[in-house]
């Protein structure tokens, strides 16, 4: 089922294909079903820093240690701090009229050649998105054979071991 996550500036907020709220940061006794911040970060920004994090202490530099104690919490809190800062130190990056005539291969060396600079600046400057078609992960329960030795199991949405549901981008 493709939901749609929405960010709010306070929460997050989960909704069907029928336009109703079924999940959010905030907790809400009608809907029952909660989210995780981190998970729906890592669905605004495309990546869990987490996850980059673990798979390059003990996956991609699991053998080699670049502190004295030989500890991973170390090597895991330095990924992060070093992604977090590249990512500081980009994100305010602004175009310039040259960086556009440039984009995307293409060079375009007679500002004649756009109709109105400020309509591709306005094209090219990011926009914060706010909404992401996503999933609900799903999982089967299985509870074995009925008298009749039929199967007897049914879908239910995955949640996290604190009990948050875990959502996928589209």
């Amino acid at each position: 089922m493709i939901c749609n996550l929405v960010r709010r500036e306070d929460r997050w907020d989960l909704y069907n294909s029928k336009g109703h709220k079924i999940a959010s940061t905030k907790g809400h006794p009608k809907i029952g079903h909660t989210l995780s911040v981190g998970n729906c970060e890592a669905i605004e920004n495309g990546y869990d820093l987490d996850e980059l994090a673990n798979d390059w202490v003990f996956e991609i530099n699991g053998h080699k240690w670049s502190n004295n104690d030989d500890t991973s919490g170390d090597n895991c809190s330095s990924f992060k701090a070093g992604f977090q800062k590249a990512i500081e130190l980009i994100s305010d990056k602004k175009f310039s009229e040259e960086d556009l005539l440039n984009f995307g291969g293409f060079c375009c060396n007679n500002i004649d050649c756009f109709n109105d600079v400020d309509d591709l600046f306005k094209k090219y400057q990011p926009q914060k998105q706010t909404e992401w078609d996503v999933k609900v992960q799903m999982e089967i329960i299985d509870y074995g054979l009925d008298e009749s030795c039929n199967p007897q199991y049914s879908r239910q949405p995955k949640v996290s071991k604190y009990g948050f549901l875990i959502l996928k981008r589209v």
